[in-house]
């Protein structure tokens, strides 16, 4: 038996065990070799949006659709698949409003607990570039995401290239 790769499997064994034991997560095993793993659980998301959001079964449905869509778009690259499930506005919202919805999103009346495993939050479109904070920082406090790029840009911030 080769231990190569036992290091990292002890750190993830004891990571799981401060979830679970200490965190009181509930740990669904080692999902590797399930048939059809996947990184959308839509049994467990549609279960979610039902039973704890409240959502109607035909929003859900739509919403579950739209986002294996996007997910599972093999004709994108990764970072434009992750910004099309992930945090980019419409270049016609404004980067200040998408600030103002990641602080209304941080109230205990919305989704204050997505919050708690987050260190940055970040707003952005294609036009004005990304803007990013912590938790709770006030909208004026954002900062402009600022990057060296080689790539001449058609406004004065640019979002970050992946390749």
């Amino acid at each position: 038996m080769t231990d190569v790769g036992q290091r990292e499997r002890e750190t993830q064994r004891r990571v799981v065990k401060l979830f679970r034991d200490t965190l009181d997560y509930d740990y669904l095993g080692d999902w590797t070799d399930r048939p059809g793993n996947s990184n959308i659980e839509e049994g467990l998301l549609r279960t979610f949006l039902r039973e704890t959001q409240g959502y109607d079964e035909a929003l859900i449905t739509r919403a579950l659709h739209l986002l294996d869509k996007a997910a599972g778009d093999t004709s994108k690259t990764l970072y434009d698949r992750n910004r099309d499930v992930y945090e980019l506005k419409r270049s016609t919202v404004s980067v200040a409003e998408g600030i103002r919805q990641n602080r209304d999103n941080q109230k205990k009346e919305f989704i204050q607990p997505f919050f708690s495993t987050i260190q940055w939050v970040m707003a952005g479109n294609d036009t004005e570039g990304l803007r990013y904070g912590t938790i709770e920082t006030p909208e004026k406090y954002y900062l402009t995401w600022k990057e060296e790029s080689s790539v001449p840009s058609t406004s004065a911030f640019a979002l970050p290239r992946i390749t």
